[in-house]
């Protein structure tokens, strides 16, 4: 992102969100906040003219938002139901909204929003635009992930490091050196206890995409670009999943294009489908 800026794909994932409620029936990810956060003139457009501006490109980029939102909430799910999981923490939170549609009961869940300062600067603007109050339940913490030491700023925000903790990592890997990716899952690994997870997506590059899917990834790939934020991370997940096997994660678990498809989208005829240009991972401490 742009320095002093706020993140333009971050409100793009927003964007997104928001659509799916309006012109997706039933919403596979279902986030009533959405409209609200985007603001009250976007959220009209999207009433106005939600369905009537869609295209394949807009479709395709929607599609891997609102599965990879539903892969890390079920995932909490799961992770408080089975190992007692009391922190999450959105690295990369943007305009997130599950902090302020929690669903446990108070206490029961900590919230940590990581994300550059910039951005979390806009979204309080964001947030008070949309009268949504932010619980006490939930901490910001402003990070530089190349440069910042995660660990120490979460622990300065209150972060308890005895606590099984989930992490969401969401659209944030591509736009990271892999370097920069590997040591900050290593590092997590190396700290958080046992039956904290993680999940996160990534961008890979596949060489022998047909004509049309190119085509369709150039122009994705140069509109990120155009707005400040290229992709630079293009990983190679099965690699990535048996480095981390060996660097302390028990379970690494790459779900690519096609698993996310029938998790997610499986016997809808709406054309939401997650295209071969990435995948998402589950990690389990």
């Amino acid at each position: 992102m742009q320095r002093g800026r706020p993140s333009n794909t971050a409100f793009a994932a927003a964007y997104s969100r928001a659509r799916h409620q309006v012109i997706d029936f039933p919403p596979v990810f279902d986030d009533p906040l959405a409209l609200r956060i985007v603001g009250e003139a976007a959220a009209d457009e999207l009433r106005l003219r939600g369905r009537s501006t869609d295209n394949f490109v807009i479709r395709t980029f929607r599609s891997v938002i609102v599965a990879r939102a539903r892969v890390a909430e079920d995932e909490l799910r799961d992770a408080i139901a089975s190992h007692d999981v009391r922190q999450y923490v959105i690295l990369g939170a943007g305009l997130d909204t599950f902090a302020y549609r929690n669903p446990y009961p108070h206490g029961a869940l900590t919230v940590f929003e990581v994300d550059h300062p910039s951005t979390q600067a806009w979204k309080h603007e964001m947030l008070r635009a949309a009268a949504l109050a932010v619980p006490s339940s939930v901490h910001f913490v402003g990070v530089d992930f190349e440069k910042d030491s995660l660990l120490d700023l979460l622990v300065k925000a209150g972060l308890r490091r005895d606590v099984p903790t989930f992490f969401s990592w969401l659209g944030v890997t591509m736009y990271l050196s892999p370097h920069t990716t590997l040591a900050m899952l290593k590092s997590i690994a190396s700290w958080a206890p046992a039956g904290s997870g993680i999940v996160f997506d990534y961008a890979l590059r596949l060489p022998r995409y047909a004509v049309f899917k190119r085509a369709v990834l150039r122009l994705l790939t140069r509109r990120f670009a155009q707005q400040g934020e290229p992709w630079i991370g293009l990983l190679d997940p099965c690699v990535l999943a048996d480095e981390l096997l060996a660097n302390g994660f028990s379970m690494a678990e790459v779900i690519n294009h096609r698993k996310l498809n029938a998790m997610v989208f499986e016997g809808r005829c709406n054309g939401l489908r997650v295209p071969p240009f990435g995948g998402v991972m589950r990690l389990r401490v």
